[in-house]
C-alpha cells in the first residue's frame, strides 16, 4: 500500500525522485549527526529519543533540525507528520513556524511533497534516507537542499528525526519567496542507508 502511494505521490511531486547508491552529503552537519546516531542506535538501526543528549550535538545542527511525530490511522499506517521541533534556520527560510502543525499544511507544495515522501520512506522502511535537491534560478545560480531522515521512537511512539540543510541562496532569504513560486527542482536524488552511518 505504501509503495503504491509513494509512487503516485512522487509522480505529482516536484522534483522527480531518483535513487543514487553513492550519494553523499556536502554539508558536514549530516556526517556529524549520522555519526552520533550510529553510536546510540539499537541493533535494528532505530534510535530511542531518550538516548539522545542534545548537549552532545554539534552547535551547527540545531538550526536545521526537525522532529516529526508520526500520525497513524487505525490500521497503523502513517497518514501525516506533526512538527514537534523546527530549527530556527528552517523557520527563517520557509517564513513559517510549523511547530505543532502537520506537515500536510506546509504552505510550499514542492517542499511539502518532497519532505512527505522522504519521511514516509524513513518511517516505513525503518532505515535512514538522505536526499539532495537543487533548484535553479534564471541567472545561473542554484539553491541546494540536503535532507537526512532517521526513524526514532519517543515514549514508545514512532517519530522521524530530520536534518535539513540549505545552501545560502543567491538572493536574501527575506526575498526568496517574494516571487510567485520557489524555483522548482528538476530532480531529487535520494539514498536509503542500511545504518545511520553508512556513507561508504
Amino acid at each position: 500500500m505504501y509503495n503504491q502511494a509513494f509512487v503516485q505521490s512522487s509522480v505529482r511531486a516536484a522534483p522527480r525522485l531518483a535513487p543514487s547508491a553513492d550519494l553523499i552529503p556536502t554539508h558536514q552537519e549530516h556526517y556529524w549527526l549520522s555519526e552520533y546516531l550510529a553510536g546510540i542506535a539499537l541493533e535494528d538501526g532505530t534510535v530511542d529519543w531518550r538516548a539522545i543528549r542534545p548537549e552532545e550535538f554539534h552547535p551547527s545542527i540545531f538550526p536545521h533540525l526537525v522532529l516529526f511525530d508520526v500520525v497513524e490511522d487505525d490500521d497503523g499506517n502513517a497518514v501525516d507528520f506533526v512538527y514537534r521541533v523546527m530549527g530556527d534556520r528552517l523557520i527563517e527560510f520557509a517564513k513559517v513556524n510549523m511547530t505543532g502543525k502537520p506537515l500536510s499544511k506546509f504552505p510550499i507544495p514542492n517542499i511539502r511533497d518532497s519532505v512527505m515522501n522522504l519521511a514516509h520512506r524513513a518511517h516505513e522502511t525503518r532505515q535512514p534516507v538522505f536526499s539532495n535537491t537543487r533548484s535553479s534560478f534564471d541567472y545561473e545560480k542554484s539553491l541546494m537542499t540536503e535532507r537526512s531522515f532517521y526513524p526514532v521512537t519517543r515514549n514508545g511512539r514512532p517519530c522521524v528525526l530530520a536534518l535539513i540543510t540549505v545552501t545560502k541562496p543567491p538572493i536574501p532569504f527575506a526575498d526568496l519567496f517574494s516571487a510567485a513560486t520557489l524555483p522548482p527542482a528538476e530532480i531529487e536524488h535520494f539514498r536509503v542507508l542500511e545504518t545511520p552511518h553508512a556513507w561508504v
